[in-house]
């Protein structure tokens, strides 16, 4: 497959620091507010959220189990707390908060939507894998795409390198994460009108990441 023309694709550009994507991107009417590793939904404030699309991550668990009852419910108070607008907020995962997976950012749409919440997730492949997935990195990666293509806000894209303490964010192409295969993924299941924001220098470096065979 090849790159559509029609696609929203945005790229981070120059980051200053490795890391995770971050920063402020518009395109066209749209505008969209990458937020830290280190400033999750908990860190914002009430109000805080009210042009374009803010991405938080949803944040290390309060509870014991990350994945129980009682993380879901320190959650769900955050978000209505800041009583965000519709549309305005969306969360993304990490393999360390409570949503960790896919799974996670399925329950919390279903959440959302029947408490009338309207906060989406933003798909973050990168941020959901740990080092055991990648001997079979496909079929994660194909699972994520699947259960979150279609129903996602936004799409961020970032590679993975080997840190110091375990795996970390880096712009694409410069790590572990093979860029064909993520493009295909995006074809397949991601709707054309869903943005895709990816972390790299330049949108050719992004194309030729993602889509190498692109006419």
């Amino acid at each position: 497959m090849s790159f559509d023309p029609d696609r929203i694709l945005m790229v981070t550009g120059g980051q200053e620091t490795p890391g995770w994507a971050t920063g402020s991107f518009e395109e066209g009417l749209m505008a969209f507010n990458l937020l830290d590793f280190d400033c999750p939904v908990t860190g914002l404030q009430q109000g805080s959220c009210v042009e374009g699309l803010t991405v938080a991550f949803s944040g290390p668990s309060q509870a014991e189990i990350p994945w129980g009852a009682q993380s879901w419910e320190v959650l769900t108070e955050t978000i209505q707390s800041l009583d965000p607008q519709p549309g305005v907020l969306a969360m993304r995962a990490h393999h360390d908060h409570v949503l960790a997976d896919a799974p996670a950012c399925l329950g919390w749409l279903d959440r959302s939507h029947r408490l009338g919440l309207e906060v989406g997730v933003a798909l973050t492949p990168a941020s959901m894998l740990v080092p055991a997935m990648m001997s079979n990195l496909d079929e994660h990666l194909e699972r994520m795409f699947d259960y979150l293509g279609p129903r996602a806000s936004v799409v961020i894209i970032e590679d993975l390198v080997e840190g110091d303490d375990g795996m970390a964010g880096h712009p694409g192409g410069e790590g572990l994460l093979p860029g064909i295969t993520m493009g295909q993924l995006i074809d397949r299941f991601v709707p054309l009108e869903t943005p895709v924001i990816v972390h790299s220098l330049d949108l050719e470096s992004a194309r030729g990441w993602l889509w190498p065979n692109m006419i």
